[in-house]
């Protein structure tokens, strides 16, 4: 197990033990992650920010019968994850006429991530946070919108070569932040809502 989460598990021990500080260190660590997770499914920040709320205060209220059985983090994400997807089908049943949207989210249901997965997601994330501001949505309009280079130059009023630059950089910086002996499948990479919300 890596150091960072045997940190974290050092930190979920002293909140089972009412150690406010420790949860406060959790609390801080994880709520913009969280809530820019939730955001990637409910297409809102106020009602990601709400999901992710819910979640810490269930944490501390359940404190003592919470015992973990996977790293921190993937349980927090995976609680945000049940917690935004039940908060999407109840407006989905509201609209009753949406047969599309209950199917995708029935799908996201039963496809949970992995703990490999979900760490991956978090790395990718902060990757996409070093990436420059022009740099991030020339790469989101090209890999996640599909948009040819010369719709993203029209749209930025920049030149097309300069659209090739900032996708060749992104991806170049992509690579060397990975670790060296894994690969970004496009598919996880795509799977990333909330690096839209970062342009």
């Amino acid at each position: 197990m890596n150091k960072v989460i045997d940190v974290d598990i050092q930190y979920w021990e002293s909140v089972r033990k009412d150690d406010c500080s420790a949860f406060e260190k959790l609390f801080h660590k994880y709520y913009v992650p969280l809530c820019r997770y939730a955001e990637g499914f409910l297409g809102d920040s106020t009602q990601a920010e709400d999901v992710v709320q819910d979640m810490f205060l269930y944490f501390w209220e359940h404190r003592l019968q919470i015992e973990l059985d996977k790293s921190v983090s993937a349980c927090f994400y995976t609680a945000v994850r049940h917690r935004a997807l039940r908060r999407l089908e109840n407006y989905a049943r509201q609209r009753s006429h949406d047969s599309k949207l209950l199917s995708y989210i029935e799908d996201l249901q039963n496809s949970d991530y992995s703990e490999e997965e979900e760490h991956d997601i978090e790395r990718i994330e902060q990757i996409m946070q070093k990436l420059p501001p022009q740099c991030l949505k020339v790469f989101v309009m090209s890999c996640l919108e599909r948009k040819k280079y010369t719709e993203i130059a029209d749209e930025l009023f920049i030149s097309v070569n300069t659209v090739k630059t900032h996708i060749t950089k992104a991806y170049r910086i992509i690579r060397q932040e990975m670790d060296s002996d894994k690969k970004i499948s496009l598919f996880l990479i795509f799977s990333v809502k909330t690096i839209t919300r970062f342009c």
